[in-house]
């Protein structure tokens, strides 16, 4: 058997309630390592600015122009008229105030606009942020304010929208770009409310007669905020860096090298799934990079046939949606041809299956039944089709089968998130094996599967199955602004799906359900199912619903418990009788409920594909006896399908599906709130809907309560945080029936809060029922007001009772109580079998540590059965804290895995135990530094009296020479202003400088080398001036600030003023850092042959940041001859660098000199000669890099 993944790591079995994790799988191509990437595609501003210099003349973009109301012929754009496009609008957008880092937001559907848009961010550094209205109402007004645009391109569809008086955050925007043009109307109401409104060409027109400089992007720099579903609230931004996207790129490139049929410049896609989804902009990202051309859809998508025939692309991608219709197009086709030719199709298709799966290739299993039968079907998406992907959601064995016999072409799956920059798996082309699955996994991506005990999925099972989780090269940063959402969707640097995934014994995988409570329709639109149920749980003759949908289908079900007094009123008033079982039956009464939902869903503003389209109506109740939901009454997804499902099937084929597809994307709800990894779900009296309603207390746990318990816990939380007492007591002695555990305890914290411990006490005793949580409780209120006292006595009272304290209870104890009680505790917790935990063992850890007791301290941590990086810092931290630095660095250095906790636990202890000298040579060997570690050197060398101004994080070391109470000094005041400058921070810098009592040259210095940093060449200038009066005389480093601020001015008469002052009036010599100022200078102003004579004329020899800067000048104006020129000086000093060649490469480019270009590149691919990668260095004394 084939084998299609290679695995790279063991599964491992779960301990100490973690789950199981199954084998580590990766591509074949990545075996033994990931390949190496290549240095000239590190962005995507570099994806398109390379094809753009190979592939000039190419067709990039293609759209539709509308003649008399219908769509004409196909109309292009070369990839060098796209760039020129690409330039105008980035200087328009810098012309309008837009930054590198800005955010811009896309509103519209695809078009050549959108991607000019795009690519105008990518060219100056700035973040493109789709905007997308299907994400749910409100959700561009969220966008718009979530992730702070101040810029929207728009298409003229869309305008009304944007400017609607419910999307409140368009007033912070500051201009608007219509993709064509704007109406009267409209660029009133723009203007009015404080937007600055273009059309398309007045835009072009603008950053035409303002040109700006390109600023491309660096590989860490946020390429796009992508916004995708959330499971019931706003949309969340997926933040994708340059650098992922270079590698997803790169990843499909060398993936799809390994077989026969390679892609052309000849290509074509049709784009009409939205760009601002990662399916779309991926496909087209790797069109681009391959110099083949994309052609739009002319807007109607029901129209998309006669794109098709038009364009006649190569490749056609889809949701598995698309494809379905497709196939329901092939089949009733089929269904009008006589019984003969039917019978001749279903031969030819049997015919041709059977040479497919004995593995002969698509075009070679059965040409006479492609030429007879299935050319047609081919036809039918334009002809030319050699590759169809489907991607979006699971795509139906049955269709992919027939697709790959009827199409005549490469029909693949492709698995991916927002959150995996596209596909994070791709099947094979001509692999029957692989008829549904989803492929193998990425070639610069990992993936394994992890244990959903709740769901009985296990990755050590056989089959393996469990939660599909990814990491490498092309998994996202983080979601904007989220970070709780980060954590939970990142642990351990592996990004959790929510998918639920088989391995198949070829290494292929296969999606079969879905974890989290949100399924995927087959259109490839999110639902979530849950949010839906609390929605359409409000209708007046609901009691209870549970909503269905899967992958396989485009509509949503549901079963319907209905509320009998609103059935009952019903059937009187239509003048109906009989049981509500009898009821049930009645078609009437089902169009009535789908009627009433309906209106539900328009007054929630639910999207469409969000309606109920069939009802299950159900007379009972979801109980228990039926396995039906749980002890607190959740519902058991699994076990609702099994129950409902013949009649589910049933339903769906009435309303025109298809049966008999497997049921996957069925979720499994998991309410309950985490206290410290521990949940309680405390549930109360049923309210009449059935639903139970989640509340989170202070003390925070779940409970399910009535309306009007819910009711008094939010009027008794405001009690709560402004310490009215009174009116808390008054209303938790009013309502004894609303009082539940959440009741008491919020009470009972409000005492405690305000030092009234024996009321709390009081209250805490006459609870009818307490639980672990409510011990836990009082507790925590008790050490949040520094009793250890009261700790101590509940704790005792909590063992006299004999309830089983857990992990918590222990780690609260622990870190209040008494040193001295610190063994009998530990006693007790190995009675309870807690000690060889993580959790418990570190608070012990600490405990010992406080009390001094060594022996302890080591005998604890060796009681832990499965220790991770945290019990081995605890330790560390222990012996540190005892005064044993030798164990401590002992225990560091046999550390198996360690984080930037482990680094900063040694660093603090060396520090504490006043080993400065030691605690630097840490941090010097520090991979990673935080504001933790940052600050503790500080503090190291401010409480050792020897502090000194190193690049630390300004505002912190600037406080500390403050509050540090050393008299004034003028080095000490330098310090900050030469810090502050560095760090771009120039309004600090030159504030610190004005209350300077003293100035020497180096504070002079430092201003007119930050402000010559950053542009401010007006001010560096101003600044020598000033420091020439006050009688201080410069240095040879004060006129490299002087001349690198002429350079960044272009300044050339100021320049050379300033360069023979320096021997005429000074009487210093230029050395060859002021003739490679002066040469940059000649050279940005691109007089380069000034620069070349003023080499020729230097007094020495000059070096590689002379030639480099007369190279990088060349690379600037395109010069070809200096060029070479330049390039052969820097041989001559330092043989076959690599910038030399990338330079010399661009410049032939540029100049159209294709045959010296070529060369280049091929004499480099000889040499190995690899792109430097960008790197930043800080210096100091002390050797900081």
């Amino acid at each position: 058997m084939k084998i299609f993944s290679a695995q790279v790591e063991e599964g491992k079995e779960g301990k100490d309630g973690k789950p199981s994790v199954g084998p580590v799988y990766r591509n074949l191509l990545s075996e033994h390592d990931f390949p190496p990437f290549d240095p000239e595609l590190s962005t995507s501003w570099d994806i398109f600015s390379l094809a753009v210099q190979k592939y000039p003349g190419n067709h990039m973009l293609g759209w539709r122009k509308f003649v008399d109301g219908k769509p004409g012929p196909y109309l292009w754009k070369t990839y060098k008229e796209v760039y020129e496009e690409v330039v105008h609008f980035g200087s328009a957008l810098r012309a309008s105030g837009a930054e590198p880092g800005s955010r811009i937001g896309i509103y519209g559907s695809n078009c050549p606009q959108w991607i000019v848009a795009m690519e105008a961010c990518n060219a100056h550094s700035m973040i493109c942020v789709p905007l997308y209205d299907t994400l749910g109402p409100g959700a561009v007004n969220f966008i718009i304010d979530h992730a702070e645009i101040d810029f929207v391109i728009v298409q003229d569809k869309k305008v009304k929208e944007l400017l609607n008086p419910n999307c409140e955050s368009a007033r912070r925007l500051k201009i608007i770009v219509s993709f064509t043009s704007l109406t009267e109307e409209e660029n009133t109401k723009a203007t009015q409310i404080g937007i600055k409104p273009y059309s398309w060409n007045e835009f072009l027109q603008m950053g035409k007669q303002n040109p700006s400089e390109i600023y491309p992007p660096q590989p860490y720099n946020v390429c796009t905020i992508m916004y995708t579903s959330g499971t019931s609230g706003n949309p969340k931004g997926v933040v994708l860096t340059h650098e992922t996207i270079a590698f997803s790129v790169r990843g499909i490139d060398l993936f799809l090298e390994q077989f026969e049929d390679k892609m052309t410049v000849d290509d074509v896609y049709l784009s009409f799934l939205p760009l601002a989804h990662i399916l779309d902009r991926m496909i087209e990202e790797y069109f681009f990079h391959n110099g083949a051309s994309v052609g739009y859809y002319h807007g109607d998508l029901n129209a998309l046939v006669d794109d098709l025939m038009e364009l006649k692309p190569t490749l056609f991608a889809g949701v598995p949606r698309v494809f379905e219709k497709v196939y329901e197009g092939i089949m009733k086709a089929l269904q009008e041809l006589n019984p003969r030719r039917r019978k001749i199709f279903d031969i030819l298709y049997k015919y041709k299956l059977a040479w497919m799966n004995m593995g002969f290739k698509n075009k070679y299993a059965s040409p006479l039944a492609d030429l007879l039968a299935f050319r047609k079907i081919k036809a039918r998406l334009g002809g030319r089709v050699r590759l169809i992907i489907s991607g979006g959601a699971p795509l139906s064995s049955e269709i992919e089968e027939f697709l790959r016999v009827t199409c005549c072409a490469f029909v693949v799956q492709g698995y991916g998130l927002t959150e995996t920059c596209g596909p994070i798996t791709l099947g094979f082309p001509d692999e029957m094996s692989m008829v549904g699955a989803v492929g193998t996994v990425s070639v610069y991506n990992e993936m394994r599967l992890e244990e959903v005990p709740e769901m009985s999925y296990n990755p050590l099972d056989n089959p393996p199955c469990g939660e599909i989780c990814v990491r490498g090269k092309s998994v996202f940063t983080e979601y904007h602004k989220s970070p709780e959402l980060t954590r939970e969707a990142i642990k351990d640097g592996w990004f959790h799906t929510g998918d639920i995934g088989q391995i198949l014994p070829n290494g292929t995988i296969k999606i079969i359900d879905r974890k989290k409570n949100l399924v995927k329709l087959s259109q490839g639109e999110y639902i979530a199912l849950e949010y839906l149920e609390n929605v359409y749980g409000i209708t007046p003759i609901v009691d209870d619903i549970w909503v269905y949908g899967n992958s396989f289908k485009s509509l949503l079900v549901a079963v319907v418990v209905l509320h009998e007094d609103a059935t009952k009123k019903w059937a009187n008033l239509n003048g109906y009788t009989g049981s509500l079982s009898e009821l049930c039956s009645l078609d009437q009464l089902r169009d009535h409920v789908i009627s009433e939902l309906k209106l539900t869903a328009e007054r929630n503003k639910l999207r469409g594909f969000e309606s109920i389209k069939g009802v299950i109506l159900e007379p009972s109740p979801f109980d228990m006896g039926r396995d039906l939901v749980t002890a607190t009454m959740k519902k058991k997804r699994n076990q609702l399908l099994k129950y409902y499902q013949v009649q589910i099937d049933e339903l769906y084929r009435n309303l025109g599906g298809r049966s008999g597809f497997p049921a996957i994307a069925i979720m499994s709800q998991a309410c309950g709130a985490s206290i410290h990894k521990f949940k309680l779900v405390q549930h109360a009296p049923w309210h009449r809907l059935g639903r139970v309603i989640p509340f989170l207390s202070t003390c925070r746990y779940v409970v399910a309560a009535s309306t009007d318990s819910l009711n008094c816990i939010d009027m008794l939380n405001t009690h709560l945080h402004n310490r009215c007492i009174e009116d808390a007591r008054t209303l938790f002695d009013q309502n004894p029936i609303s009082r539940n555990i959440a009741f008491w305890n919020i009470m009972m914290a409000l005492y405690i809060r305000n030092d009234q411990l024996r009321n709390a006490e009081y209250l805490f005793d006459q609870m009818p029922v307490k639980d672990v949580v409510s011990w836990n409780t009082m507790l925590s209120e008790l050490r949040k007001s520094r009793n250890p006292n009261g700790v101590y006595r509940c704790f005792l009272r909590l063992m006299r009772t004999g309830f089983r304290p857990n992990e918590y209870t222990i780690s609260v104890v622990l870190s209040t109580v008494f040193n001295v009680l610190v063994p009998q505790i530990h006693v007790f917790v190995v009675r309870l079998a807690l000690n060889s935990g993580v959790f418990v063992g570190s608070a012990l850890m600490r405990g010992y540590a406080d009390v001094g007791d060594r022996v302890a301290l080591y005998r604890v941590f060796d009681e832990i059965l499965e220790r991770d990086v945290t019990s081995w810092n605890a330790l560390i931290s222990g012996y540190m804290e005892m005064g044993y630095v030798l164990e401590a660095q002992r225990v560091f250095d046999l550390m198996p895995e360690k984080n930037i906790v482990s680094w900063t636990s040694l660093l603090n202890g060396y520090i504490e135990n006043n080993k400065i000298n030691k605690a630097r040579d840490v941090f010097n060997k520090m991979s990673e530094r935080n504001v933790v570690s940052w600050t503790a050197m500080i503090n190291g060398y401010v409480q050792n009296q020897n502090f000194v101004a190193l690049p630390f994080s300004c505002q912190q070391v600037h406080s500390k020479i403050v509050k540090s109470g050393i008299p004034d000094d003028v080095v000490l005041s330098t310090s900050p202003v030469d810090m502050y400058a560095k760090c771009g921070n120039n309004e600090a810098a030159l504030c610190v400088f004005e209350l300077m009592r003293t100035k020497n040259l180096a504070s002079w210095n430092s201003i007119i080398g930050g402000c010559a940093r950053h542009g401010l060449t007006t001010r560096a200038l101003d600044e020598f001036e000033r420091m020439t009066k006050a009688g201080s005389r410069p240095n040879h480093v004060t006129f490299i600030n002087l001349l690198s601020a002429c350079g960044h001015g272009g300044l050339i008469e100021e320049g050379e003023k300033h360069f023979n002052s320096m021997t005429e009036k000074y009487g210093i010599q230029a050395g060859l850092e002021h003739y490679a100022c002066m040469v940059d200078l000649y050279g940005r102003a691109g007089h380069l042959e000034k620069a070349g004579k003023l080499i020729e004329g230097m007094p020495f020899e000059p070096d590689v940041v002379v030639w480099g800067a007369l190279l990088g000048a060349c690379g600037l104006h395109s010069s070809l001859e200096l060029g070479k020129f330049a390039a052969k000086g820097i041989w001559q000093l330092q043989h076959d660098h690599p910038a030399v060649y990338s330079m010399l490469a661009k410049i032939h480019g540029e100049n159209g000199a294709w045959d010296g270009f070529v060369e280049l590149r091929r004499i480099m691919k000889e040499k190995n000669v690899v792109k430097q990668r960008a790197a930043s260095w800080i210096g100091s004394n002390f050797g900081i890099r």
